[in-house]
This record gives structure tokens, C-alpha cells and sequence, in this order.
């Protein structure tokens, strides 16, 4: 693709400047008065907004996106063209009241970017495109120029807020009407990156309004390359205006489908702008005229804000509105450019209905005023969600002002509202009137019936128009498909399986069926062990509990058998196992039973669970055998005894640990015990023995054996007989065996 750049009168380069948006060297008495003409209202309407949201959970559309291309070649100077410059006063009005993000955009001179938009020279040179006169090189693209404007957004300034003053002042110079080689595409490029940022691909925020408006003579040098661009503007829905100026061209925007607004003076480029302005902040209801022809005109009632847009020639100096509360000041905005006229603009924040008036002084006979009235109403579906093929449903929609609040049914609101349900290129009128399907006269619930044709979600929208509104509101709406069993219940045969195998079978429902209908599977009794029941529906798998699946009109049904590599032997004949269903339907004609019958050679009772029983026999064994020596009690650590023929020598000798003697442990099953023999010794032997010491769950216990009688020396001083199964020791215990001894003590060393 070749372009064309001019190497003839190319202006010095000029020097460094600072940046046209900042606001370095404004003098700080203009800051200072932006700040008092704005701070009190900005944090009023910043907390009621806020407490407000905290209360009143309110839905709102983002802010709008705007971008206004301005054609600033050198042929808009040309009589019949913009030698006024009314599109500079007008992109000065926009960035006075548009909210949300505003750019302006400039057509870039190739000569002035050529480090920025890498090219090769041809060597051939052709008249200039905006200025035919003067001789331009042909160049050619080394570089991707789209996504380099996207990214750089050349020719591209942005408004910081609404009203800003330092913005305004830029404009006279960034809109000079001195281009001579220009393309549009490039500008639609830096719009492209303006509302969307760097990348071609992503997706636009669905709630914010994108728009971009073009001003232009009609001209375009590069049609191929704007196409383009225009059609990635709208498939990124983007909102389209073009103004062209009296004697420009309107044939090129047309054979794109654009129809666009003519102008041929300052006046109409005003009403064209306030028309464009209606259309961003949602507001089309239209008032508009000369001041000197109808100066009053209605406030319609629910109206949450409104603009009163007084323009005219250069000598307008003032203007007011008259009306129901009184009079209000034009001074929310206002501008002048000699010699395209000067504009000035009230705001009304809910304002009072009735009649108002528009004074004015200077202007001239043909000044005019605009007033764009909004409400913040918009249509909501309340249902069905759901329906069925071909069966009437009564669906109902209203008007909100919050998206949890109840329908405005205020008549003096709704008295010109028509809404309207539309679906695939159809459409029907919902109507408030208490006549069927409508349920009550005026309480702002819309209805109208309707009935699908198709099966699957139906892409709907509600749409209401008004002198003050029109919007529409998307809805899906989930569309079943009918269906009516008839006929005998179908009967499946699997005949013989073996272990490991799948076996399916098809069969047929006779039913009277539209659309797709959802469909579910469930069992009608339990299953033997290792058997598995599903059908295939058109190939896909439904299994039992696993949800729904769509079933059109025809499928191909066939039922399924698998079996486990352990399933059970089991012989089914002509038994009721599935129930295939209408999901969430219990009646039996959205039901069907399938019969089936099959015998499985799989395992007995023993080749299924041998494993099992041998497996819990070991366990049991190994807890048995592991029993016998955790549960019985041991001598606890440290246990020893004195034994002596002689009371004397009982403090002497040193105490001899339990464990230390042969068979003192525990056994299996068996507590530990120690007896004591005539020889003195301690042993796990009873033959023989005198005493015995037993630990139990009590604790340690100290009993007599083999008929002998067991004393043990009381605190008093005298031998207390022990008797029965003996007596629970306290460390330092003494004993005696019989009248004469021998004596023991039992105690516990550390």
C-alpha cells in the first residue's frame, strides 16, 4: 500500500515545547477558581452518592467513552466547508458537558511522524491529498501503522475532567485546520486505541458506552484502510456519528451503512452535537427551536437530570431559564469563538415539571436552545426464565429505577411508555391494561404472551421507548422441547454376559415429541455387585444420577450393561430397571420404563469374598496374639522386696528388684507375679510358695498362698491378719508369713 508524504513547505521544526494537557504555567487564580466553582458541589454530591449506594443498591451504566475525530486538513478552510471553526466550539462544548472519558482527535501530518511511523520512499511523487497543489512523495509502510497508532494514539489529546479549562485552551491549537497529507484510518486507529487501549482483541466493558464522532469534509484519501478500521470500531459496538460539513461528500459514510448528519452553518452543527449528546447520555427525547420563535417548553415529570444547551453568534453574553422554582443561571458552562458563535448551558438536577422559559441577551435572530432530559429508568424482565416448546407463557417486564426496586408505576411516567418483547425477528407489545394475559391495570408490570417454536436458550430483549427513553434489556430464556410417552413401556434383552464385558441393546419410545426436551436417568431397584446400567443416547452416555441431557426429536436410544472383572452371578428377567424421565417432570407421561432381562456368569459368594473372610481371620489373629502380652498389667519400674527370717535384719538388707528373678513378667494373657519361697527366692512358681505378689488393675496386691497365714505390720505397731485376695501395698510395707516369719517388705526404689 502506498502513501503520501510532503516534502514541499514543510515548516521548520519547531522547538520543545511542554506538553499541550499540562497544566504547567496556568496560573494558579484560574485552579483556584475551577476549585471553588466545584468543590462544594463535588464532595455534597460525592457523599450523598455514597450513602446513598450504601442504601438504595442502584444499577447504573459506566460512564461513556468518547472520542471526536476532527478533520483538520487545510481544505476545511475552503468557503462552505468550517472557515468558522464551529467544530472547534463544538469539541469545546463536549468537553463542557459530556461525563465519563473524552479524547480528541486530530488528523496527524505523515511528514510530522516519520520516526513514529516507519516507511520506505517510492522515489515517486503525486499531488498532495488535501492540498492538490503542492507535490507529495509516495511512501510505503515498513511497519504495522495501525497498532502503532493504537498504542501511541498520535494526533490523540485527553480531557482530564469535565470542564477543564487548561484542556479547552489546547484545543485552538491542536484543532488547526493545516494539514495537507493526511489519512483518516490512522485517526480511526488513535480512536480505536483511545477507547480500548492497545490491544485490537479485547473486549469492551458491556456496560460503557463507546462512541466516536467524525467530523469531516467528505474526503478520504485511503477508503480501503478507513473501511476497515470503521468496521473493527463496530465490531467492537461502538457507536458511529459523522457530521459533514455543507458541501461535503456524505456518499462514502452512507455506502457504509452510516447515515449522517449534514450541516450547513454554525447553528446546525450545534443541534447536530446536542442530537449526538441525547444520544450518549441516553436521553432522546428531543426539544429544540429558535428562542425568538417558541422561547417555553415542557419539563416532562421523572426526569433525573437535564441540559439546556442556549446557543447563537458571537454576541450572546447571557442567557436563564424561567420556571416552576424559579429562575436558573447558565452557568454550568459557556464559550465563545469568533466568528462561530458561543454557547452557554444550564444543569438541572431533578428538576420541577411543568412549563419553563429560555431568556437570552445578544445571539442574534437565529439563536437557539437544545433541552436534553434524562431519566435513569431502565426496563427490567421479571420471567419465566424457563418454557417449553409450542406452550403459550405470559412473560412480564417493567420499568426501574433500581434493579432490586419495585416497577415505577407512576401514570404521568409510564402514560407514553410502549414496550415490547422481541425475540428471533419477532415481536410483541406488552401492555399494562388489566386485560389478558395482563394481570393488573397500571401497576407497571408489562405482559404479553408468547410461545417458542425452537428448543434451547432463546436470546430475547425487552424494549421500551418514551419521550424520555429508549432502552432495551437482554434475557435468555431456557426453552424445552415437549414430550408425551404413549405406548407399551420398551423391553431390552441382553442375553448372557461374562465378567469384564459391555453389552448394549436398542430400542425404541414411542412418543409425541417437539424439540429438544432434558432428559434424566434413574434406577428403579438396586443393582447386583459390580453391574453398571446406563444408556447411549445418539452415542453419548447417560448415566443413572448424572444430570440431563438434551434428547432431540429421533435419537437413536440403546441400553448398556457393563460388568466388573468381580462382579456377582445374577439373572434378571423382564424386570423394570430404568425410569428415563423429563428432568424435574413427575408426570407419567414424561416418564419411560425400560424392561430388561439378562444373566451374568460371574463369581459365587466365596470366589467374590474368600479373600475378605481369610483376610479378617488373619487380622483377628494377629490382634489375638498381640493381646495377649499388651494387656496384661506389669510391676511397675523400680519394684523390689526385703525378704529375711529376721525382723532385725529387715532394714539391712538392700532391696532386690523384682524383675531381676526368672518368670516375675507378665505371660500370655497373664498379669506379672512373684512368689516367694521358703529359700527365700522370688520365682513364677506357686508350688511351694509362702506368698505372692500380683499386679492387677488396682495396682500391686499382696496375698498369702498355700495355707499360710499374712500379717502386716500396722501403723500402731501390731500385725494386722490380711485376709481373702490380700491387700493393696503402700511402698515401705512389712510383712510376716505365719506367727514366727519370715518377713518381707515391699517398696519402690527410684
Amino acid at each position: 500500500m502506498r502513501f503520501v508524504l510532503n516534502f514541499c513547505d514543510i515548516p521548520k521544526r519547531p522547538k520543545p515545547q511542554k506538553n499541550e494537557n499540562s497544566l504547567d504555567g496556568v496560573p494558579f487564580p484560574l485552579l483556584c477558581q475551577a476549585l471553588q466553582n466545584r468543590i462544594f458541589r463535588d464532595v455534597f454530591i460525592t457523599t450523598i452518592v455514597w450513602f446513598a449506594a450504601l442504601i438504595f443498591p442502584i444499577t447504573t451504566l459506566a460512564e461513556p467513552n468518547v472520542a471526536i475525530i476532527v478533520d483538520t486538513s487545510i481544505s476545511m478552510r475552503e468557503a462552505g466547508m468550517d472557515p468558522e471553526r464551529s467544530s472547534l466550539l463544538v469539541a469545546r462544548l463536549f468537553s463542557d458537558i459530556v461525563p465519563g472519558k473524552l479524547a480528541v482527535i486530530r488528523l496527524i501530518e505523515l511528514s510530522e511522524h516519520e520516526t513514529d511511523l516507519p516507511s520506505r520512499s517510492t522515489g515517486q511523487m503525486q499531488p498532495c491529498s488535501d492540498d492538490p497543489g503542492k507535490q507529495c512523495s509516495m511512501i510505503e509502510r515498513t511497519d504495522d501503522w495501525d497498532a502503532i497508532m493504537r498504542e501511541k494514539r498520535l494526533g490523540a489529546s485527553f480531557r482530564r475532567s469535565r470542564g477543564d479549562k487548561a484542556f479547552k485552551r489546547t484545543l485552538e491549537k491542536h484543532l488547526r485546520q493545516d494539514k495537507v497529507n493526511s489519512h483518516i484510518s490512522l485517526a480511526m486507529r488513535a480512536a480505536e486505541g483511545a477507547l480500548f487501549g492497545v490491544d485490537s482483541s479485547s473486549s469492551a466493558n458491556p456496560d460503557q458506552k463507546h462512541v466516536v464522532i467524525w467530523l469531516t469534509d467528505g474526503k478520504v484519501g485511503d477508503p480501503l484502510a478507513t473501511r476497515r478500521a470503521v468496521n473493527d470500531l463496530r465490531q467492537r459496538d461502538t457507536q458511529l456519528e459523522v457530521i459533514v460539513f455543507g458541501q461535503g461528500d456524505p456518499g462514502l459514510p452512507r455506502s457504509w451503512g452510516i447515515e449522517p448528519h449534514q450541516v450547513d452553518s454554525p447553528t446546525e452543527m450545534m443541534h447536530s452535537f446536542t442530537d449526538i449528546f441525547r444520544g450518549i447520555v441516553d436521553a432522546p427525547y428531543g426539544i429544540d427551536d429558535l428562542v425568538a420563535r417558541k422561547s417555553r417548553f415542557s419539563m416532562e415529570s421523572g426526569v433525573d437530570e437535564a441540559w439546556v444547551v442556549v446557543y447563537g453568534d458571537a454576541s450572546l453574553s447571557d442567557a436563564w431559564l424561567d420556571g416552576p422554582s424559579g429562575r436558573t443561571a447558565t452557568d454550568y458552562a459557556a464559550d465563545r469563538w469568533q466568528p462561530a458563535g458561543a454557547y452557554r448551558v444550564a444543569y438541572l438536577d431533578h428538576p420541577q415539571a411543568g412549563q419553563w422559559r429560555v431568556g437570552i441577551t445578544g445571539g442574534g435572530s437565529n439563536a437557539a436552545y437544545a433541552v436534553i432530559q434524562r431519566a435513569a429508568l431502565f426496563p427490567v424482565y421479571f420471567g419465566p426464565r424457563n418454557a417449553m416448546v409450542d406452550i403459550p407463557i405470559t412473560v412480564v417486564a417493567g420499568l426501574v429505577s433500581a434493579a432490586d426496586g419495585p416497577p415505577i408505576s407512576d401514570s404521568s411516567i409510564l402514560d407514553d411508555v410502549v414496550m415490547s418483547f422481541e425475540w428471533n425477528g419477532k415481536k410483541i407489545a406488552l401492555r399494562d391494561d388489566g386485560v389478558f394475559p395482563d394481570a393488573t391495570a397500571g401497576d407497571g408490570r408489562f405482559s404479553g404472551q408468547v410461545a417458542f417454536d425452537n428448543s434451547g436458550v432463546v436470546d430475547a430483549n425487552v424494549r421500551v421507548r418514551s419521550r424520555l427513553l429508549d432502552k432495551t434489556t437482554s434475557v435468555g430464556i431456557q426453552v424445552a422441547g415437549t414430550f408425551r410417552h404413549h405406548g407399551a413401556d420398551p423391553y431390552v434383552d441382553l442375553g448372557e454376559m461374562g465378567l469384564g464385558q459391555e453389552q448394549c441393546d436398542p430400542f425404541v419410545i414411542h412418543a409425541d415429541q417437539k424439540g429438544d426436551v432434558p432428559m434424566e436417568l434413574a434406577s428403579l431397584g438396586r443393582l447386583p455387585s459390580g453391574h453398571e446400567l446406563f444408556l447411549r443416547i445418539n452415542g453419548s452416555r447417560l448415566g443413572v444420577d448424572e444430570g440431563f441431557v438434551p434428547v432431540p426429536v429421533g435419537a437413536r436410544f440403546e441400553s448398556c450393561l457393563r460388568t466388573s472383572e468381580r462382579a456377582a452371578s445374577s439373572v434378571f428377567d423382564n424386570r423394570p430397571s430404568l425410569s428415563l424421565r423429563v428432568s424435574g417432570s413427575k408426570d407419567p407421561e414424561h416418564r419411560v420404563t425400560i424392561h430388561m432381562s439378562w444373566i451374568v456368569h460371574g463369581l459365587s459368594f466365596l470366589q467374590r469374598w474368600l479373600w475378605l473372610i481369610l483376610s479378617v481371620a488373619a487380622v483377628m489373629v494377629v490382634v489375638f496374639i498381640g493381646g495377649g502380652f499388651i494387656f496384661p498389667h506389669r510391676f511397675p519400674r523400680g519394684l523390689a522386696v526385703n525378704f529375711s527370717p529376721e525382723w532385725e535384719d529387715m532394714d539391712e538388707l538392700q532391696p532386690q528388684p523384682i524383675t531381676q528373678w526368672k518368670g516375675t513378667g507378665i505371660g500370655f494373657y497373664r498379669n506379672a507375679r512373684a512368689y516367694l519361697h521358703p529359700d527365700y527366692r522370688l520365682s513364677g512358681r506357686a508350688t511351694g510358695a509362702l506368698a505372692m505378689i500380683l499386679a492387677t488393675t488396682s495396682g500391686v496386691m499382696v496375698t498369702s498362698t498355700g495355707g499360710s497365714v499374712l500379717y502386716r505390720h500396722g501403723v500402731s505397731g501390731d500385725w494386722e491378719e490380711i485376709r481373702g485376695d490380700g491387700v493393696r501395698f503402700s511402698s515401705g510395707d512389712i510383712f510376716r508369713i505365719g506367727d514366727m516369719g519370715p518377713f518381707f517388705k515391699v517398696a519402690i526404689r527410684a
